[in-house]
């Protein structure tokens, strides 16, 4: 049975608005209309979005959902709560919010600060999260148990 699965991207500011990513199997289409409801959130300012794509780090899925095969979705999908991605630039802090489940009005549960520099080898596989995590280079604030569920379920 084919994966299937709607990924929303959000914009915020002048010219923002939101995509979705529908996949069903090896179909991928960017669209404006969720073929089903979002397994995953990722919101920022257009600021954010425009400094991040200059360093390379436009917004994208995390890494690890490139690969949605039924388990992964599976795994996804039990998720429930907001992680904040906090990049550290040359021109200063960026933010990423990435939301499992429904909205969560009490705002992020965890914090990701690293670099920009250490994000990219992350999304190159070069970096793990746990060795991030080991080596000081990724730093948690708040509820750790949900960012080791959301590592577990992106990359095993």
């Amino acid at each position: 049975m084919a994966a299937e699965a709607t990924l929303e991207f959000v914009l915020e500011g002048d010219g923002g608005g939101a995509w979705f990513v529908n996949v069903h199997g090896e179909d991928v289409r960017v669209e404006r209309a969720p073929a089903r409801p979002p397994l995953i959130r990722l919101s920022q300012s257009r600021a954010d979005w425009e400094a991040l794509a200059r360093s390379g780090l436009g917004m994208g899925a995390p890494p690890g959902a490139g690969d949605l095969t039924r388990a992964r979705i599976t795994r996804l999908a039990t998720l429930k709560g907001t992680l904040e991605f906090r990049l550290i630039t040359d021109d200063g802090e960026r933010r990423v919010l990435v939301q499992f489940g429904p909205a969560d009005a009490a705002g992020p549960r965890c914090a990701v600060t690293l670099r920009a520099d250490d994000a990219r080898r992350l999304q190159g596989g070069e970096l793990t999260p746990q060795a991030a995590f080991l080596q000081g280079v990724a730093r948690l604030e708040g509820d750790v148990a949900l960012a080791m569920q959301v590592g577990a379920a992106l990359f095993f």
